[in-house]
């Protein structure tokens, strides 16, 4: 660990003496030791390269065996989409030869069939995370579905065949992988498919568990006792608590399966009469003996035993551990809430809506039309119905399941506190979080709201991880990658924590780059409401970890009623007044993400023609006015279509959640302020200043959202196109939106002047630049709630390979005349690169984002084009708060020289380089805002939005939101639409609704929706 450059060496001069020596089998040794050690520093491409000149020079059957996994391991590495396919040629081939020496080596049997075993176990195992996907990428072939299966009997094969050789360790893994290939068969199934797959996947689950206890028993009786040795831990019993608890888990989730059949049916029961209830205990079946019915209910109760059982075991083997006995409490959590769940199954219901109980797996927009009067009879029904004895015995039942929900909540707030101290695994957090969600449901809002922000911000760490994984999989690409590289090993082999090693690396990925940090959960994070804006209204979407159920929160500032009757804004902080859950269909979303981005390919494909066929076509046209517009208007009028199908289909997958919240507090409010008041207040303000104030910052609307939810035009639903509605940003988790917040100090901005950068357009030597800044004063009537970018430290690259020319003009020559417009907010203080004074490299590009406050990309083709991730991730941003992107821009030139570059970028490169996970990417940095486009956009259409943002922000002073709502509403006036007390202007309120709906048909453009916030929403400049 951490030894991989002395191990190089040595490894290179034990190279060098086989070559000297002629030793090709030491040869073929050292080069296959040199590949393991390139895969270990995820450089796959040299290790593949380093196993094909091994495999020309041979070796012994051990040789083919560890040549073949590592093989394996470098192709799957790369994660190229046939990967998979790829791996089971190279499978086949090696069992097949290897299968052939068997024949002629009789006195190698064991260890040739254990080479041959291993190798169908990989096979399949790889075959299954293939095939595993999304939770919307169902098993709609029979194809696949049978490769699935055929996985499944070869690694139940592999498990028999390791059981049979004595290798009960690797038999115990087989059954691990046979059971998770079943459950994965199993969430993709039918009822009756789903029971038998579940039921195959626990029965592995039990044998590996007794083959990891042979294991340790063994390693046992080779040690003195534990009264001889206290405090020793084995490897092997460490797998075996982990195979226990992976056992309860698996169990737990069966009872879960059953809890939801109880519930289906005790819903079912409400809406009969009596005596339809009676007929159907009289005709009902009773499952055949031994068939899987009979044992489906058998298992069913006795799953939750099997549970403690196991719990226990783990709670007596392992005390003082804290990671086991936080994923105890969890566990023990989750089994308590599914017991109260038997219990009273109807009053589980009762902590949700009602209607999110309808089944909406196979069509979401499926809501029956009669069911409004069907529930009217079915409440008088149950009415008729229920006796005093029964209402009793309800009642009874009631209470002893909220006493079961009560001790529930109690371990998964032990297992919370745990992890959060002592920063746990987050699968466990996530776990733990979304069962106390499941608890208190829509009881207490409040509790809820914070445990489902907790889910959120843990699978955004998740996401970050995975993010960071491929961006920094090279280690020798910064100091940083090198290390957190070394992280990730030392995690996958550490087995007991903490470490003095893993402190230390922790120590320094923390101090070399503020990424690190977003991979931890912030211990304080139930308490970051209250530290957030109170104007914010934050709506929080998420789905579940298998994407069949979504869940909704809306977070705004708890009001407190003054003495005049007013609700005043600056008492209160940010708490959840709703929360709510639903049943989606994963394949809706998924159809969703594939056609936006088919979209996404349309407009690529739309505006690179357009702008092939314009430069072919040559000239100058007579207006800039009236080229602009009307080629948007007819890409529009191609695309928009396409675009309004998309926004439907989504407003209909998110109406059923959307619709149980109240945002009537979006929407203008009927008793303003009296408009005297308000006319003498304006003219005293305009008298007294001949300074033009900022607009008073009003309420803003944040979307959190998991990613795949960020993936769609969240801007464009119909709830969101309130003409009061002062901004509408989005953020990926509530704890990445609070680290936004860290403020840095002024003077280590000012400080940053000191470093050089050429190209700059107009700038003034370091001396007058520093005297011109005392001059000039911060502003002094700044809105409450706002943060202010100081705009002098503002820097640019604009069209640094001078390719954007279009209409007589180029980006060069638009950004000057901006500049020019602006030159009296001091824009001649700015610095950066401009058409032909030269390209930047890497490390002026660093300095550019390191050292500004504020800064701006105007160009072709992507920004992160421009800088590799594993560099941008290993900077700190936190000085640059606000980032305007105006990229993923075309035309001939840029294609030819961006194809020459990616052709050498893998998938997982170029996927880096997405809007999504460049706004991810900068936000791990510590970027406040970032303002980028979601889709391809045209060279006008960019120049027009950096324009109209950047005058928004300079001469109308609005916040960031509010500059890309106005660019949504074409508001080019910038009227604020809130005062300082929080109402609003009644000048809108005379528009009729048919108005306001043709004026949202109209906004409802591709180009409207495509320019979109991430982060604070309420940034202003000083």
């Amino acid at each position: 660990m951490g030894l991989c450059q002395p191990a190089r060496q040595l490894l290179a001069e034990a190279h060098r003496v086989a070559v000297e020596l002629g030793d090709k089998k030491a040869v073929s040794r050292s080069l296959l030791s040199l590949a393991v050690l390139a895969c270990e520093e995820q450089n796959y491409a040299q290790a593949l390269i380093l196993l094909d000149t091994a495999r020309a020079l041979g070796g012994v059957e051990e040789f083919w065996y560890q040549l073949t996994l590592t093989t394996v391991r470098a192709v799957v590495g790369q994660r190229d989409p046939d990967a998979h396919i790829k791996v089971n040629q190279i499978i086949k081939h090696s069992c097949g030869a290897l299968k052939r020496v068997l024949e002629q080596r009789v006195n190698r049997v064991p260890e040739i069939s254990f080479f041959i075993t291993s190798l169908e176990m990989r096979g399949a195992i790889e075959c299954v995370r293939a095939l595993g996907g999304d939770p919307g990428e169902t098993l709609n072939s029979s194809e696949t579905t049978q490769r699935l299966m055929s996985a499944c009997e070869t690694l139940r094969e592999s498990a028999s065949g390791f059981t049979q050789l004595g290798f009960r360790e690797h038999a115990a893994e087989a059954h691990v992988e046979c059971a998770a290939a079943q459950r994965l068969l199993a969430r993709r199934a039918s009822a009756a498919d789903r029971q038998r797959f579940l039921l195959d996947g626990l029965s592995h689950m039990q044998l590996a568990v007794t083959e990891q206890e042979h294991v340790a028993l063994n390693a046992q009786r080779l040690l003195p006792s534990q009264d001889e040795s206290p405090g020793l831990s084995l490897a092997a019993t460490r797998r075996l608590l982990r195979l226990r608890l992976a056992l309860a888990e698996f169990s737990l989730a069966i009872m879960e399966e059953h809890c939801a059949e109880e519930k289906r049916q005790a819903l079912a029961r409400e809406r009969k009469t009596p005596a339809e209830v009676a007929l159907q205990e009289f005709t009902r079946c009773i499952p055949e003996p031994d068939s899987v019915e009979q044992e489906w209910v058998t298992v069913g109760s006795t799953s939750g035993q099997l549970a403690l059982g196991q719990l226990a075991a783990v709670r007596s083997l392992s005390p003082d551990s804290l990671e086991s006995r936080a994923r105890c409490l969890s566990l023990m959590g989750k089994y308590l809430r599914l017991l109260a769940e038997q219990e009273e199954p109807l009053y589980l219901c009762t902590l949700w809506d009602s209607h999110t109980q309808k089944e909406a797996r196979s069509d979401p927009k499926a809501i029956p039309a009669e069911q409004n009067s069907e529930e009217d009879g079915e409440s008088s029904r149950r009415k008729q119905r229920v006796t005093p004895a029964k209402s009793a015995e309800l009642q009874q039942r009631r209470r002893r399941a909220q006493q079961l929900l009560a001790q529930a909540s109690q371990a998964l707030t032990e297992a919370v506190s745990l992890c959060l101290q002592h920063q746990l695994p987050l699968p466990i957090l996530a776990e733990a979080s979304l069962n106390m969600l499941e608890c208190h449901g829509q009881s207490d809002p409040a509790e809820a709201g914070q445990y489902l922000a907790l889910f959120q911000s843990c699978c955004t760490v998740a996401s970050v991880a995975e993010v960071l994984g491929c961006a920094c999989s090279g280690s020798g690409v910064s100091q940083f990658s090198a290390l957190l590289n070394l992280h990730r090993m030392l995690l996958l082999s550490q087995e007991e924590r903490p470490s003095s090693m893993l402190k230390g690396v922790q120590d320094s990925l923390n101090s070399l780059s503020k990424a690190f940090s977003h991979l931890t959960i912030y211990p304080g994070h139930l308490h970051i409401l209250a530290e957030l804006p109170p104007n914010l209204k934050i709506v929080l979407l998420q789905h579940s970890e298998d994407g069949s159920e979504l869940f909704g929160a809306f977070y705004e500032m708890n009001r407190a009623p003054n003495q005049k009757g007013k609700t005043t804004q600056g008492t209160g902080s940010l708490t959840c007044s709703k929360v709510a859950k639903v049943s989606v269909c994963p394949r809706a979303l998924l159809a969703l993400r594939e056609q936006i981005r088919a979209f996404d390919q349309e407009m690529r494909h739309g505006l690179l023609k357009h702008a092939c066929w314009h430069a072919a076509e040559g000239g100058a046209q007579p207006s800039e006015q009236h080229r602009v517009f009307p080629r948007k208007a007819a890409a529009e009028e191609m695309l928009g279509p396409h675009f309004r199908e998309i926004v439907e289909n989504m407003d209909d997958y998110l109406k059923p959640l959307l619709t149980k919240f109240d945002f009537s507090c979006l929407r203008p409010q009927i008793t303003p302020v009296p408009v005297p008041e308000m006319t003498k207040a304006r003219d005293k303000e305009e008298k007294g200043s001949s300074v033009k104030l900022p607009a008073e910052a009003g309420e803003y609307v944040v979307l959190l959202a998991d990613r795949k939810l960020l993936e769609l035009p969240l801007e464009a639903l119909s709830i969101l196109q309130e003409e009061s509605l002062n901004s509408v940003s989005r953020d990926f988790s509530l704890q990445l939106l609070h680290s936004r917040l860290i403020r840095v100090e002024p003077n280590k901005v000012e400080s940053d002047n000191k470093k050089d950068t050429k190209g700059g357009k107009g700038t003034k030597g370091k001396g007058d630049q520093s005297q011109t800044i005392k001059v000039i004063p911060v502003s002094h009537a700044l809105p409450s709630n706002t943060f202010p970018v100081d705009m002098r430290h503002l820097k640019y690259i604009v069209d640094h390979h001078n390719e954007g020319t279009f209409d007589g003009t180029s980006l060069s020559k638009r950004m000057k005349e901006i500049l020019e417009t602006h030159s009296q907010h001091c824009t001649h203080l700015w610095e950066g690169f401009m058409g032909s004074t030269g390209t930047p490299s890497l490390s002026e590009v660093e300095q550019l984002l390191c050292g500004c406050s504020a800064f701006i990309y105007l160009g072709m083709e992507r920004f992160m084009a421009n800088i590799p991730p594993a560099k941008l991730t290993a900077l700190s941003l936190c000085e640059c708060r606000l980032v305007l992107l105006f990229d993923v821009v075309q035309n001939n030139a840029s294609v030819l020289r961006q194809s020459s570059l990616d052709k050498h970028k893998s998938a997982g490169q170029l996927d880096l380089e997405k809007p999504l996970q460049t706004a991810l990417l900068l936000s791990l940095g510590g970027v406040g805002s970032i303002v980028l486009s979601q889709w391809h956009s045209s060279i006008q259409q960019n120049t027009h939005n950096l324009a109209h943002v950047l005058d928004n922000l300079l001469r109308v002073r609005q916040t960031s939101g509010q500059s890309i709502q106005a660019l949504r509403r074409g508001d080019r006036s910038a009227t604020p639409q809130h005062k300082v007390t929080g109402s609003y202007d009644p000048a809108p309120l005379t528009d009729s609704k048919e108005d306001d709906d043709v004026h949202h048909q109209l906004i409802l453009t591709p180009s409207t929706f495509n320019c979109i916030l991430y982060g604070l929403p309420n940034l202003i400049v000083s």
